[in-house]
């Protein structure tokens, strides 16, 4: 067995100029907080700091010469070892998706905005696909507030749709895609009647009104005006759009609940790119999916940790006659690969997989998990 472990791979990021590719690299490696070795022409070496996750081991990043954007990696132990436990792998893995990476609206078409109000805690997230998109969902829970879902199952007719709202509001909020009908309609985007052009809006709401003013609730004009910020290419995580009044781990009622908020990620592999937009607003706690640390959720203020939502509901059964109002995590997936309705219908499904591991409990009776997806 070695006494320097090391593990080798290859990336592929075909269409890409030495230079692009390096200055990726270089991103990743910033975004990683590894230490940079040595930059030439053909590469790049970095050293990955010794924490508890590594021992300061040795990324050799090297593109191939005459290729069209091969590089091969390795990560090599940089300390006497007999086994590394597989955190060579793993730093090959990070360093992967971290080059991978995209934004949503870097997948051909898509636009993205968002619009909230901070006072109120709510707010509305739209995605647009002015050209249209063949789409699916798949709904689950037992609280669901959507719109425009039945028309996306394949046996109906309409083929494309041109939008999916996301907001705050409960019910109240799927006013908000009226104001994407009326952009859509302004920018001559729809299904085309003879008579009129007539925008398909599919959307769903999450539960906010207990957080902010409930008087308060994303209408026709802030779906409109986040379909205006569409225009201006930036996307913002956290506290904004729909994700503007979402909170999490409220088993035990909103003076155990944390913040939520709304996140996108995206990854593209060879020519193929998926990225999703998702507004986290869970009755349960959320954990990180690879080991299970509890992210947000119920959170005991005497020992300022979070609470297992599998303790709580073990041990106070008796007591939790109802589980609490106000929740529903909404998303939508887009990705470049031509898919039919059908297929778009199963992928949604398949994406619920991605809730089930990171929020606990999900999909309860006080739910309405809604994720669309657009290819």
């Amino acid at each position: 067995m070695a006494l320097k472990p090391s593990y080798n791979d290859k990336l592929h990021l075909p269409g890409l100029s030495k230079t692009e590719i390096l200055i990726l690299a270089l991103e990743a490696s910033q975004k990683l907080e590894w230490n940079i070795e040595e930059v030439t022409p053909e590469g790049a070496r970095f050293e990955v700091p010794f924490n508890m996750y590594s021992h300061g081991e040795e990324i050799t990043f090297t593109i191939e010469p005459g290729s069209d954007g091969e590089v091969a990696v390795r990560s090599q132990s940089s300390s006497v070892q007999f086994v590394d436990y597989g955190k060579n792998r793993k730093n090959i893995q990070k360093l992967r998706e971290t080059m991978e990476e995209i934004k949503i609206t870097d997948i051909s078409g898509v636009k993205v905005g968002q619009v909230e109000d901070i006072q109120a805690a709510t707010g509305c997230s739209v995605v647009i696909v002015e050209k249209g998109a063949t789409a699916g969902v798949d709904v689950r829970g037992g609280g669901p507030a959507t719109r425009e879902t039945d028309l996306l199952n394949p046996i109906n007719m309409v083929q494309q749709i041109h939008a999916v709202m996301l907001s705050g509001g409960s019910a109240f909020g799927l006013d908000a895609a009226s104001g994407a009908m009326q952009y859509l309609e302004e920018h001559d985007v729809g299904f085309d009647m003879s008579v009129a052009r007539i925008p398909i809006v599919c959307g769903a709401s999450l539960f906010d009104l207990s957080v902010g003013n409930p008087q308060v609730r994303p209408d026709k004009h802030m779906g409109y005006l986040a379909c205006k910020d569409s225009e201006n290419n930036e996307i913002k995580e956290g506290n904004y759009g729909a994700g503007c009044g979402a909170s999490v781990g409220k088993l035990l009622g909103f003076d155990h609940a944390m913040k939520g908020g709304i996140g996108t990620y995206g990854l593209q592999v060879g020519a193929i790119q998926v990225a999703g937009l998702v507004a986290v607003n869970a009755c349960g706690n959320v954990v990180d999916h690879e080991n299970h640390k509890m992210l947000a959720g119920i959170y005991d203020e005497k020992t300022q940790q979070v609470i297992s939502t599998k303790d709580v509901l073990l041990k106070q059964m008796d007591q939790i006659r109802k589980l609490p109002d106000g929740n529903t995590t909404i998303g939508c997936i887009v990705t470049n690969v031509k898919l039919n309705k059908a297929q778009c219908t199963k992928l949604a499904g398949i994406c619920h997989d991605g809730y089930a591991r990171s929020i606990q409990p999900v999909h309860t009776m006080s739910d309405g998990d809604t994720i669309f997806v657009l290819s």
